[in-house]
């Protein structure tokens, strides 16, 4: 019988690990308001941002003049949940189309209520790895 070599480190256990593994945390948000209007249950399933994802968010919302940066917050909640909700995909172009979005962008505010928008943002930004600043402290 084999015993299981146990890591001394992080990086013997990174080396060690099924990189399946290490995917991005997903979760499944049941959407009331929808359900309700449908008559059958909504839900979206949103995941965590990688690094790249989050810049092209950061990239999306930052608008610079000159050495003034001014973060817009509607566009940093949109373009996080066009990155961050996996189905029903924003990107969609059949969905698009059916509900007459050009972008992403507009089916999201086609689709979404402002309080659902800030939600979800709040849900993929958790999961994303960011908290209030007494987790960060802690």
């Amino acid at each position: 019988m084999t015993q299981k070599k146990e890591a001394k480190n992080a990086l013997d256990l990174l080396l060690g690990v099924d990189i399946g593994m290490v995917a991005k945390p997903r979760k499944e948000i049941h959407m009331p308001r929808l359900s309700k209007q449908l008559g059958q249950d909504v839900v979206f399933t949103i995941e965590a941002l990688s690094a790249d994802q989050f810049e092209t968010v950061q990239d999306n919302a930052l608008k610079i003049s000159g050495k003034n940066v001014d973060v817009r917050v509607t566009e940093m909640q949109i373009f996080t949940l066009i990155e961050g909700v996996v189905e029903p995909s924003f990107k969609n172009k059949e969905l698009r189309n059916k509900f007459g979005a050009p972008t992403p962008k507009e089916l999201v505010k086609k689709l979404l209520i402002s309080g659902e928008i800030q939600y979800l943002y709040q849900e993929i930004t958790a999961l994303s790895g960011f908290g209030d600043e007494d987790d960060i402290k802690n």
